[in-house]
């Protein structure tokens, strides 16, 4: 019964002990868990605010390359555009030129034809 007792004690102050180990540990624990899961909230907040500005970033460099391309090809279609609407009008007052020549020697023909045949009719008659 005594040594009973005595394992009974033991067993008793065995549990108490293993009760409060565990309880250390599951704090240990928590506070670990805690600990890290900090950490690792504070590590994706620190990457998406890296990430954000670098997309930003990369994103302003973007738009302003366009704005450069887009203001270099207006130029060049710009210019093009001029250089066609003058080479247009230079053929515009070429034509219209041969077309003013032609009519005056259209016209010029014909009132020599036009003479010559009044010339005959008068001289038949």
């Amino acid at each position: 019964a005594t040594q009973t007792a005595g394992i009974q004690s033991q067993l008793t102050t065995f549990e108490t002990t293993a009760a409060q180990d565990f309880e250390a540990l599951e704090v240990v624990v928590n506070n670990g868990f805690d600990a890290s899961t900090t950490n690792i909230n504070e590590q994706f907040s620190s990457l998406d605010t890296d990430l954000n500005d670098r997309f930003s970033g990369l994103l302003a460099s973007l738009t302003a390359k366009l704005g450069e391309q887009s203001t270099a090809v207006g130029d060049i279609i710009d210019t093009f555009q001029s250089g066609v609407n003058t080479q247009f009008t230079t053929l515009d007052t070429t034509i219209m030129n041969k077309f003013e020549v032609s009519t005056t020697n259209i016209d010029a023909r014909f009132t020599e034809l036009s003479d010559l045949i009044e010339t005959q009719f008068d001289g038949s008659t």
